[in-house]
């Protein structure tokens, strides 16, 4: 059968999703409004359709509940969509290391409450446990993550900090999808990775697609942001909107 679509083109049910940034480059940001857009089932920067508004997750692991309350707000505002929707959850905690004791319970708890259509995890060093080189370890949290999709049938989407490139023996850089994520076992383990570069003070940003495992093929996006003090989004190229 067909994959559920949650975002058409870009994010299908029980797809994994690694979406990789240099740190304080947006990748909150775009995570964000992307939940935004699901949960209200608005297109996602006029280019991707949302064909229902879909229940989110999002556990943020790393911004303060106050930059996450006035971000909520800001951005809801430039997408000029409703104060409040009971499909999107936000959980804020300081880590959850998905290989420690307790860790994979209190996610599958807040899964089996709020039965998300997707779940964020906002970023990846907050749940992995070790290195992000480690092949061991890296299997042991992308089984967890596995394990609970078998049973909760949502997508993932995780943000990352890229990866500093490592050389081989002989001079040579890693392939694109490694040198982003760390161990191949993360690229493994995701349906896509996309690559977000932003420059802060032009206000531009760019997706990009890594490494891709269906046959899907989208295009590197182009996007400004809208920094307002009552709204805050990113917009896309005029060309890539939807006709």
């Amino acid at each position: 059968p067909a994959a559920e679509p949650l975002i058409e083109g870009l994010l299908y049910r029980e797809e994994n999703v690694l979406f990789v940034a240099d740190k304080k480059s947006g990748k909150s940001l775009f995570a964000m409004q992307l939940a935004l857009c699901l949960t209200h089932g608005v297109p996602l920067l006029d280019r991707w359709p949302v064909p229902q508004a879909r229940r989110v997750l999002y556990v943020s692991l790393e911004n303060t509940t106050l930059e996450l309350q006035g971000r909520i707000r800001r951005m809801r505002g430039g997408l000029a969509v409703a104060d409040y929707t009971d499909l999107l959850t936000y959980v804020r905690m300081p880590f959850l290391y998905l290989t420690l004791p307790g860790a994979a319970t209190t996610l599958h708890e807040l899964l089996a409450e709020y039965q998300p259509d997707l779940l964020i995890l906002d970023p990846l060093y907050r749940i992995h446990h070790g290195s992000v080189n480690d092949d061991g370890l890296a299997s042991e949290t992308t089984s967890v993550l596995g394990t609970l999709t078998a049973e909760f049938h949502h997508a993932t989407w995780i943000n990352h900090h890229e990866h500093r490139t490592r050389f081989d023996m002989h001079g040579l850089a890693e392939e694109a999808a490694a040198r982003y994520a760390g161990s191949w076992v993360w690229g493994a383990w995701c349906t896509a990775m996309y690559g977000f570069h932003f420059a802060r003070r032009k206000k531009s940003a760019e997706l990009i697609p890594i490494a891709e495992r269906t046959e899907r093929t989208p295009d590197k996006v182009a996007m400004s942001l809208l920094d307002q003090p009552d709204r805050l989004l990113f917009r896309p190229a005029l060309d890539d909107r939807i006709n």
